[in-house]
């Protein structure tokens, strides 16, 4: 966990973790950033505090913070919460990290051939001794050779793409902003009726905007093939609700392989994901929302926040910046 080079311009920070953090994680922090970054924990955060890095951020932190210049959320999606509360602080700027975007573009993958092969099926069939899915080629898809549409191209979607072409899948994608740099498969948002009318599959890694919320509804659906597959590792409220469990339920789509959800139980473990009996189509894979989780994952949430908090001890307070306007 090395932070690397130090630069000549870089300072030390006035750094708070917010929240939770373990004695072993404190250690490993101040380990990765001796050199630009002076570490605080716990409830009372140093009144020289310049970044904030973790949860419990709220405006009335700020207020007692004067020298607070950034909030960094060690994550990849800020709430929209969050980001009110940066937006009405002036002068700060709200920072996130990409560590986990090769675990999460896994788990798509993953979804996908899970849903593709109906491997929870046949899965739960043979734990019963049943062997009825064997040589049924109607139970499976085969994805070599279609078309995966990817809607979102940041650092899960470009990780996404590139797996789904190694499968042998055509490659299309959707993004807000088309970039100059970007491939000419990648398209604006204006283009996804028309791109829906031939995916095979439709892999969602898109953040929760005012824009993205229920981008996908029932007209959306309707435009996909009935083998067509979607997976959402994004935000759950991206896909409408009601809309995705009629797809399903009525099998106007072959299935879903789903990380993320509508509901999430406050304070616990125990809870359903939905409103909706997900949990009864067979057609369905589910997952809580743990497609950013993989074992030896902190290790490089730590490295990239010291690489994050190097830059802005060298003065680049761009870094991994979310567009508050845009939420991402």
């Amino acid at each position: 966990m090395l932070p690397g080079r130090l630069c000549h311009a870089c300072r030390v920070l006035k750094v708070h973790g917010g929240g939770t953090w373990s004695e072993s994680h404190q250690e490993a922090l101040r380990r990765a950033t001796r050199r630009f970054a002076d570490w605080t924990f716990g409830d009372r955060p140093d009144p020289s505090t310049e970044v904030w890095v973790g949860s419990g951020f709220r405006g009335a932190v700020a207020a007692a913070l004067p020298r607070l210049r950034a909030v960094v959320v060690p994550w990849a999606g800020p709430s929209r919460e969050l980001i009110q509360e940066v937006r009405s602080t002036p002068g700060l700027s709200l920072h996130n990290l990409h560590h986990n975007a090769g675990a999460t573009a896994e788990m798509a993958v993953a979804l996908l051939l899970a849903v593709a092969k109906s491997v929870v099926p046949r899965d739960r069939a043979l734990r019963q001794g049943d062997w009825g899915h064997r040589g049924r080629a109607a139970s499976a898809r085969l994805l070599q050779g279609g078309t995966a549409l990817v809607l979102g191209y940041g650092a899960i979607g470009r990780r996404i793409a590139r797996i789904c072409r190694a499968l042998g899948m055509r490659v299309a994608a959707v993004r807000r902003r088309r970039l100059p740099d970007d491939p000419q498969w990648v398209h604006g948002v204006g283009e996804l009726g028309r791109l829906l009318r031939s995916a095979d599959a439709v892999l969602c890694s898109l953040p929760l905007t005012p824009e993205t919320e229920g981008l996908m509804g029932e007209r959306e659906l309707a435009a996909l093939p009935p083998h067509a597959i979607v997976v959402n590792v994004g935000r759950g409220p991206v896909f409408d609700e009601s809309a995705l469990y009629r797809a399903l339920a009525e099998g106007r789509i072959w299935g879903a392989g789903l990380d993320v959800w509508w509901n999430y139980p406050p304070g616990g473990d125990r809870g359903a994901p939905s409103s909706l009996p997900f949990h009864e189509l067979e057609n369905v894979a589910m997952t809580p929302h743990c497609g950013g989780w993989a074992e030896g994952i902190d290790t490089h949430r730590f490295r990239e926040l010291a690489r994050l908090l190097r830059r802005l001890s060298a003065g680049d307070w761009t870094a991994n910046q979310v567009d508050l306007e845009r939420g991402y």
